[in-house]
């Protein structure tokens, strides 16, 4: 008898504990925003971020976008006037901080010679609201909408970029919105369920463990329809590429680029490699296929 009331004491116990993770999870694994009165002001920016101020002001233009009836910030960041019909990325962030700590991606991308659109998910630095998967792919949308609807912007040539956690809304955005000229996914996670067993050594779906269950790259990866450049770091161990970036690079349709950096993690490829390798990287696959 003993026996059996222990047994259903863990059982309940297992029960209440996996709940109680469920909701925990979401929060707390998928989304760490940091809110910001302003942005970059010097005391909300580490030296880690490794931002180095090389664009000029008045090519950095505020934006705020109506995500029902929430505002989403961003910025446009406009190419240089010597640039002529410049290619147009959207960047979607990874799930922590806010534009802040995502700009040194936003320099990179401008000193290419491409207009830059980055923007904060509802939840994030000034956007107002809470984040969620449904919440991070409306955002995505007005964000698509906003850079379409802009007269100094050739339709023809807008890529979509994700690093990490904005993977997901970058696969999302390709493959059920509207497809870009081109696809580029930076350290991307294949699935929920992928991820947390990676992360959290558990072997439960990922509709069960969280409820961004709609985080799925993998199911979507094959219709982006679009050329592909993924790169991810070979030392990653959050988002560990032969079960993620892998899995994602086989499913995708031709033509696809690979580019698996040795000795580079999970958000420092650009570093490893060095900032001219990066740009040359990203550079060549665009001029490959938007001359």
């Amino acid at each position: 008898m003993k026996t059996t009331q222990a047994f259903l004491l863990i059982i309940v116990l297992l029960f209440c504990t996996i709940s109680c993770y469920r909701f925990y999870t979401l929060d707390v694994f998928y989304f760490e925003p940091e809110t910001v009165d302003e942005y970059f002001q010097p005391e909300d920016i580490e030296d880690w971020y490794h931002i180095r101020w090389v664009i000029p002001d008045s090519l950095i233009e505020p934006v705020v976008l109506d995500a029902k009836g929430n505002k989403v910030y961003g910025f446009f960041v406009k190419a240089t006037d010597t640039i002529i019909n410049p290619v147009t990325v959207i960047f979607s962030n990874g799930k922590d901080k806010n534009i802040n700590r995502y700009w040194g991606w936003v320099e990179l991308l401008w000193e290419c010679g491409y207009n830059v659109f980055n923007y904060d998910y509802e939840g994030y630095g000034k956007s107002e609201g809470s984040p969620s998967d449904e919440a991070c792919y409306r955002d995505k949308r007005k964000a698509v909408d906003y850079v379409r609807a802009r007269n100094d912007v050739d339709l023809s040539r807008i890529v979509y970029m994700g690093l990490s956690m904005g993977t997901y809304v970058t696969v999302y955005g390709a493959a059920d919105y509207v497809k870009p000229a081109l696809v580029i996914l930076e350290s991307p996670p294949a699935s929920s369920t992928a991820l947390l067993k990676d992360s959290y050594l558990l072997d439960l779906p990922g509709s069960y463990v969280v409820d961004a269950a709609d985080f799925d790259s993998e199911k979507r990866i094959a219709n982006i329809g679009t050329p592909l450049f993924l790169m991810a770091g070979e030392d990653d161990d959050f988002v560990v590429f032969e079960r993620n970036g892998e899995i994602l690079f086989a499913k995708a349709k031709e033509p696809k680029e690979l580019w698996l950096v040795h000795g580079a993690t999970h958000t420092d490829i650009k570093e490893v490699v060095g900032y001219d390798v990066y740009r040359g990287k990203i550079s060549d696959f665009v001029n490959a296929y938007l001359p």
